[in-house]
This record gives C-alpha cells, sequence and structure tokens, in this order.
C-alpha cells in the first residue's frame, strides 16, 4: 500500500495525497515496524529510507502572502464603514485582531471583556458546527479601543433591534 503511494506523478499520486501526507503514512507505518524490531520480530525496518529512494520531498514551497498595506487596510475597512456598515464590525476585527475566520464567526457577545480590552477566543465554526479552535486551546486576543467602541456601538445597535422586534436579548453570536 505505501509503496503504491509512493509512485505519485507531479507530487500527487491519482487519489490525490500531497507528500507531506504520504511521509505522515510512512511514519505511522514505520512506527509499527520499529516497534516489531524491538521486539526481535523481524531484523530490520523496510520502510526506513524509501522516501528518500523515491525522492519524496515533504516540504512543499507555499504561495507567498502579501497582505494589505497600511494605507490599502484604511481605504477597505472605510469603503465598509461607508457602504456595508453592517459587515464592518467583522471586518475591524478580523484586521486588528489576527484571528482566523471560524473564530470569528464563532464569537459570543459573553467572549469580550470590554474592561479589560481583550477578546477571549474559546471556538471556533466550521462546516455548520461549533468546534473547539484549532489546536484546542482558548487564548486571550487584545482588542484596539477603536475595536472595542464599535463592538460596543454595535452591541447597542443590536440590543434596539432585539427590544424592536420583541426578543428581550441580544443573540448571542456576534457575527
Amino acid at each position: 500500500f505505501l509503496v503504491s503511494k509512493l509512485n505519485s506523478t507531479n507530487g500527487k499520486d491519482k487519489k490525490g495525497y500531497s507528500p507531506a501526507t504520504i511521509c505522515v503514512m510512512r511514519d505511522v507505518i514505520s512506527g509499527v515496524f520499529n516497534f516489531a524490531v524491538d521486539e526481535e520480530i523481524i531484523g530490520t525496518n523496510p520502510v526506513i529510507g524509501i522516501t528518500k529512494r523515491l525522492e519524496l520531498n515533504r516540504t512543499k514551497k507555499r504561495p507567498e502572502i502579501h497582505p494589505l498595506t497600511r494605507e490599502e487596510l484604511n481605504v477597505f475597512l472605510s469603503t465598509c464603514k461607508t457602504h456595508y456598515r453592517g459587515h464592518y464590525p467583522f471586518f475591524l476585527m478580523a484586521a486588528r485582531t489576527g484571528m482566523r475566520l471560524g473564530e470569528l464567526l464563532a464569537i459570543h457577545w459573553g467572549d469580550i471583556d470590554f474592561n479589560s480590552s481583550f477578546i477571549w477566543v474559546r471556538r471556533s465554526y466550521r462546516v455548520g458546527r461549533i468546534t473547539p479552535t484549532k489546536n484546542g486551546r482558548d487564548r486571550k486576543v487584545d482588542m484596539s479601543a477603536q475595536l472595542a467602541a464599535t463592538l460596543k456601538e454595535s452591541r447597542l445597535q443590536r440590543k434596539k433591534e432585539a427590544l424592536r422586534d420583541g426578543l428581550g436579548e441580544v443573540p448571542g453570536f456576534i457575527f
């Protein structure tokens, strides 16, 4: 199985496995063979050196990232504030905190600490459901004064809308 996965063309095999994924498969299988060698069931691990022999490289050059410049970001945020007022808090939070998309979508009002100026990142939204964060750990993210003021204004507006609609309280998710 492993050898068939390693005989790939253009860095991927017919089922779409990347070299890094194939190396992970190799590592798992090699671990089993290492145990067999330790227990003296077999003499040597047949998987050792297989990626070198097939010239399979685990490292893959990632595309270069070109973040927005300060000026570009200011133009983008001012355009959002002027023309897409409802989306402005979302994009401002993304720009000021660096949170992942799923984390932004899973933020509750209870995760915002206006007194200490930070945001608790406790969960993520992925494929229609709430999941733990990518690494499974909670973390605190600093909140700028501009973001805090924008979120307070947004919460006040949401409270007004909730009262108008007879809900009595603001829905839990910010976005």
